[in-house]
């Protein structure tokens, strides 16, 4: 086993695991209007069909903010020609946070229902990055776990001295 390697397939396994299931990337910042809707869907690619999403929001007055998630683009639910079925998160006050799971190509609609709106910043995981470097990482690790240190070759034995 060589240990460098080992170490170097465990970093990058981790580094695969956050980079694909925490969302960091910021896609930034919208305000959504009393009793108004708005659609937001993540930029990027998800090789396992769905990017996990986070959303922090506030409002200078107290109301109820309601995502509704679909696979249905942006523009087609902005549009209301999308039938597919909805995942509803639902949350009141001046301010919170949620995640989910938005599919590839789907959308976050999201509504305010009090005076002044709401401000909505969103933020996606890496997930096509991280499954890469997580398939990285696993070879890695195998790789150092099934290599052996080199054997030192044995020293060759003197001859023999002559018998008198």
């Amino acid at each position: 086993m060589r240990a460098g390697i080992v170490v170097a397939g465990v970093v990058v396994l981790v580094i695969g695991l956050v980079l694909a299931f925490v969302p960091l990337v910021n896609q930034g910042s919208t305000h959504v209007g009393q009793f108004q809707s708005l659609a937001e869907g993540p930029s990027g690619f998800s090789i396992t069909g769905s990017i996990p999403v986070s959303i922090t929001w506030s409002a200078a007055t107290s109301g109820s903010l309601s995502v509704a998630v679909s696979s249905c683009s942006p523009s087609s639910a902005s549009a209301g020609t999308c039938n597919g079925p909805y995942t509803w998160h639902n949350q009141s006050g001046t301010s919170g946070s949620e995640s989910f799971s938005i599919p590839d190509g789907g959308s976050a609609i999201f509504a305010f229902s009090s005076l002044g709106g709401a401000s909505v910043t969103m933020t996606t995981a890496l997930s096509t990055i991280g499954a890469i470097l997580l398939v990285i990482g696993i070879i890695v690790l195998i790789v150092g776990l099934v290599l052996r240190r080199k054997q030192p070759e044995p020293s060759a034995v003197p001859p023999a001295a002559p018998v008198a």
